[in-house]
């Protein structure tokens, strides 16, 4: 077996490659049913945040989730997240010593100064709840755990590391108690190769197409947004729908506009309630079809009145052809043939 070589630039892509297909992994969660994710940002957090003169101030963001709200003031859960890989040796632990390791002449560009800083500058802007993750392929030492763990619960810690955590994060003791409680250094990960049939595995559930060229669609977007042009830009539920459906707006995949008028008197029908009694029992999705004029549009006005009733909400799709082929030809002041 040839023995590969992780250095220089070929090295150093195996790391991007890895925060690709983690950071795909994570807006794909945006598709989960009744999913608290909101948005996701790549190489940064996606908006306008304060920061102080020192451009590099939040260079370890690499990735950030909002919960709740993708607006920093409404969100109710922040994750910041610095991504970390190592192809050639990803047996080797975090250790104190690496977290605390800076190659910076001037001032402090270690894991933990970044984590700190990014942590320290969303926590003094938003009342989110704020967690802070280190997530990579290798695994960290267990003396590290412990330690930021008795930090989180203002525990006695051996003074010489007291130190040197303190010293590497540059936060007072109260501030670097909260940076410990949100610390999560559990999120190892497997590797890359990992992760990307993790992915392939997940298209595969929900798509018939060749899940992988839906994977190279999602990872083109994806690697624009880490461009420096994006990076006041989030990637939203409705972006990654339109990059599966292979569109480039959402006026391209829906032209026309909805031409429907819900009926104002309904004559009630024994079949609205069996539809509503049945979707109560779990069934999340009924497709109504049949000839013209037959009532599937007042059925199904009838269905979300009668649940709207008990508490319970539902979502309808409705879809006219001749309705769809009237407006489009409009549109276009030509035949065309739509379905």
């Amino acid at each position: 077996m040839p023995i590969v070589d992780y250095r220089a630039a070929r090295g150093a892509l195996t790391g991007t490659n890895f925060h690709e297909l983690w950071a795909v992994l994570q807006a794909l969660r945006l598709l989960e049913p009744g999913t608290e994710l909101a948005a996701v940002s790549v190489e940064g957090f996606g908006q306008a945040v304060k920061h102080s003169d020192d451009a590099a101030e939040y260079d370890g963001v690499d990735c950030t989730l909002y919960f709740g709200s993708s607006d920093l003031k409404d969100a109710k859960r922040v994750e910041i997240v610095q991504l970390k890989y190592s192809g050639s040796d990803p047996s080797s632990k975090w250790t104190t010593a690496r977290l605390t390791a800076t190659d910076k002449k001037k001032g402090n560009n270690s894991v933990l100064r970044r984590l700190a800083t990014a942590f320290r500058g969303i926590a003094s802007q938003s009342s989110a709840r704020v967690a802070v993750r280190l997530v990579s392929n290798q695994p960290v030492a267990q003396t590290v755990v412990n330690a930021f763990g008795r930090l989180a619960r203002s525990l006695k810690v051996p003074q010489a590391l007291r130190t040197e955590i303190r010293s590497a994060t540059g936060l007072s003791d109260n501030l670097l108690a909260r940076f410990s409680e949100s610390l999560d250094l559990s999120s190892q990960t497997g590797s890359r190769f990992q992760l990307e049939d993790a992915l392939l595995l997940e298209i595969s559930r929900w798509i018939d197409a060749d899940a992988r060229a839906i994977l190279d669609q999602l990872l083109a977007y994806l690697r624009k947004q880490m461009l420096p042009e994006a990076a006041q830009r989030l990637i939203l539920r409705e972006n990654i729908l339109l990059t599966i459906a292979g569109s480039a707006s959402a006026e391209s995949l829906f032209p026309c506009p909805s031409d429907f008028s819900s009926p104002t008197r309904i004559i009630p029908r024994s079949a609205a309630n069996q539809l509503a009694e049945l979707l109560a029992t779990g069934v999340q999705r009924v497709c109504l079809h049949g000839g013209a004029g037959c009532g599937k549009t007042a059925l199904q006005d009838t269905v979300k009145r009668c649940r709207g009733s008990r508490g319970r909400s539902t979502s309808s799709i409705g879809l006219d052809r001749s309705s769809f082929h009237r407006t489009a030809c409009r549109n276009a002041e030509k035949r065309t043939a739509c379905i």
